[in-house]
């Protein structure tokens, strides 16, 4: 391959991975006219406690849950083992020298979904723990989306509980929570994924996707 030929191949790629990652902006608004977040803001620096540098660590995206905690988001266009390091740089930075370090509870690296097959083995890795990774998740885009899904859920069946806790608890109430777990179990098998974990390493994030997958095993 001639080398502008190899530098317009590199571009469209380039392009194409930023295209991808476009989307989570639009997604985060989604959740957020839906009161599923209660907001978000795009790259957002953060200086080091005790220091005045601002600019010292960077998330392209900050999103603030409905109960006032944070997930944090980095993105990269490509997955390259040689340039993994500033990423996850900034990662480690927030999570743990920030002034939101002890409000996270989720750490996202975000790659668009072209990079599924590079990053499969870094996950492995790390799972061996043949590598490390202070982010809590490293998704592709349309993993990230059923993270959001799981996301949705999760705020949706709290507002149900909430709703219900007004109630007295009679039958109907009991009737409620058994439909509440059977959309519970629908949610899980329908999120492909849980399947795409259990796959690649044989556990899954998800207790009730978890128990079903067990139950059928043991019985087969």
């Amino acid at each position: 391959m001639q080398k502008n030929q190899f530098v317009n191949s590199n571009r469209a790629k380039q392009e194409s991975g930023a295209a991808n990652l476009e989307n989570v902006g639009n997604l985060l608004s989604e959740l957020l006219e839906q009161k599923i977040i209660k907001d978000f803001k795009k790259r957002t620096n953060f200086s080091r406690i005790g220091y005045e540098y601002k600019s010292q660590y960077l998330a392209n995206y900050i999103i603030r849950t409905i109960d006032n905690k944070f997930i944090i988001i980095r993105t990269s266009n490509s997955y390259k083992q040689d340039r993994i390091k500033t990423p996850y740089y900034d990662i480690d930075g927030i999570l743990n020298h920030s002034n939101i370090s002890e409000e996270i509870v989720a750490s996202i690296m975000l790659y668009p979904d072209d990079q599924l097959e590079k990053i499969k083995s870094f996950r492995k890795n790390i799972l061996s723990k043949h590598a490390h990774s202070p982010a809590s998740h490293i998704f592709v885009m349309h993993e990230f989306v059923a993270f959001l899904e799981v996301l949705r859920n999760a705020v949706e069946l709290d507002n149900e509980l909430r709703e219900e806790n007004t109630l007295i608890r009679d039958g109907s109430f009991f009737g409620k929570e058994g439909i509440k777990y059977e959309k519970q179990i629908v949610n899980a098998l329908n999120n492909h994924y849980f399947l795409q974990q259990l796959i690649e390493t044989e556990v899954t994030d998800n207790s009730t996707f978890s128990l079903i997958v067990d139950t059928i095993c043991t019985q087969g």
